[in-house]
């Protein structure tokens, strides 16, 4: 089951269905956006085999020029994507597909090779390759789902949080072994 009503937290465990739904959505974006110079990336826990998550696939659209954001929130909203605007993340326009009752998709739309871009495809690429860090976040996340069942916004603080702390750490181990 794909999707969840926007005032729920429930974890599931992972489906490899989520995959096959990412890569159809990503063949909608791509063709409502018509911009063969943007990339589209699964990121979020959904995109961690594995991983418990929301049941809410994540995309990242990476495009070159956000002063063209206009034209990407249009053509987006013409297959169902509501824009919510940075929603507290500068340089990001954040989207959701499916509504209060029944949210399916979170979409980031970002400049490619931005910072933001960076550091979700870097998490995402270290939990896929360390298991005993994504068996460590797959914990702190069940964990807070127990504590903020009725506040998605707690839930989603904290996480950030920890999410933060760890690409400082991998920033960090990665400038260190550079110079």
């Amino acid at each position: 089951m794909l999707g969840l009503p926007y005032n729920i937290l429930k974890l599931v465990s992972y489906d490899a269905e989520w995959v096959k739904e990412y890569n159809e959505e990503a063949e909608r974006i791509k063709a409502a956006i018509n911009d063969a110079s943007a990339t589209i990336c699964h990121i979020g826990s959904t995109a961690v085999p594995g991983m418990v998550s929301k049941p809410i696939i994540d995309i990242m659209l990476g495009v070159d020029d956000m002063e063209k954001s206009d034209y990407y929130i249009n053509n987006l909203e013409q297959i169902g994507y509501n824009c919510l605007g940075e929603c507290g993340r500068i340089g990001r326009i954040f989207f959701v597909k499916g509504g209060i009752e029944n949210c399916t998709h979170h979409l980031h739309l970002v400049e490619k090779n931005s910072e933001y871009w960076i550091d979700n495809i870097m998490f995402r690429d270290y939990l896929i390759r360390d298991n005993k860090a994504a068996s460590e976040y797959a914990g702190i996340k069940v964990e807070l789902e127990k504590r903020f069942r009725t506040d998605r916004d707690m839930y989603r603080l904290f996480k950030s949080e920890y999410v933060e702390k760890v690409i400082k750490q991998l920033k960090e181990k990665c400038a260190n072994t550079t110079s």
